[in-house]
């Protein structure tokens, strides 16, 4: 994806370094996020609406006002809603709404009082949604249900306003620890790691906390994706007992693996260097 100050979305085909789609939003996006299956595509824009859309077609599918500045959108596919939040009369809200029924939200939420642009994480594995800000020192984590309802759980004090927050893939967390996330939050002159862990004493594989986790292969190519086709992300078990099995058709090479490979291609380069000054020779 790109977005310019114009409003205009692109969509570029890597694999063919070259143009594949583009779409007017009318304005400025402040957001923009895939769904699960990569069959839609949903903008947040500075004229306080959101578009949703699929990027392989010129028409939107939804396009609604959510009366929110500097907002940000959410898929929540696994609990059948999506997600909007910002800004609103000086205070932080986020609104859940049923896509089939969009004229008004199955849930309002008042998150905070802050002023500063909002920054949200999902991780559809626990259902958990991390809620912070830009200048803000706190950052508060809710479990959302099917039934549109956020719970809220507990929060996580900085002490120190940040500028950003970032959230590590799945398989970065230490399942031993029963770290369920692993961020990188931004600050104006370094960067902090936080790890956020169920307190639990056993340190056995905790299957209830680590579902599949997304595993970084794509599940469909290009040119299959712009054809039409969707598929939900691959995915792989983060049981320790199940790390070396094949996913999505591609055996998980091992540190092992990794190392007699690398040696193997130092060997292959110095014959290739011996047979090089052979025929300078």
């Amino acid at each position: 994806f790109r977005v310019s100050h114009d409003g205009c979305v692109k969509l570029w085909d890597v694999e063919e370094s070259k143009e594949a789609k583009e779409f007017d939003l009318g304005a400025v996006a402040t957001c923009l996020e895939w769904n699960t299956d990569g069959s839609l595509a949903a903008a947040a824009c500075a004229n306080k609406k959101s578009v949703i859309w699929d990027p392989r077609t010129d028409k939107a599918a939804f396009n609604f006002k959510q009366d929110f500045s500097n907002a940000k959108n959410i898929f929540h596919d696994n609990v059948g809603l999506f997600g909007v939040g910002g800004s609103k009369m000086g205070c932080h809200e986020y609104h859940l709404y049923d896509l089939k029924k969009l004229s008004e939200p199955v849930t309002e939420f008042e998150v905070d009082d802050s002023a500063g642009m909002m920054l949200c994480n999902y991780d559809p594995d626990t259902k958990m949604l991390y809620i912070g800000c830009k200048g803000g020192s706190q950052i508060k984590y809710f479990e959302l249900t099917s039934k549109g309802e956020m719970h809220k759980l507990s929060l996580h004090n900085i002490g120190k306003g940040i500028k950003g927050f970032y959230y590590l893939p799945k398989l970065m967390c230490d399942w031993k620890k029963c770290m369920i996330s692993k961020s990188l939050l931004l600050f104006r002159d370094f960067i902090q790691p936080v790890d956020f862990i169920v307190p639990r004493k056993s340190q056995l594989f905790a299957k209830d906390l680590y579902p599949a986790a997304y595993a970084g292969v794509p599940a469909l190519a290009g040119a299959e994706w712009l054809s039409g086709e969707n598929k939900a992300p691959v995915t792989r078990s983060m049981d320790p007992k199940k790390q070396d099995e094949a996913v999505g058709g591609v055996k998980i090479q091992t540190k092992a693996d990794l190392i007699a490979e690398n040696k193997q291609l130092k060997e292959k380069i110095k014959e290739l260097e011996a047979k090089v000054a052979g025929l300078s020779k």
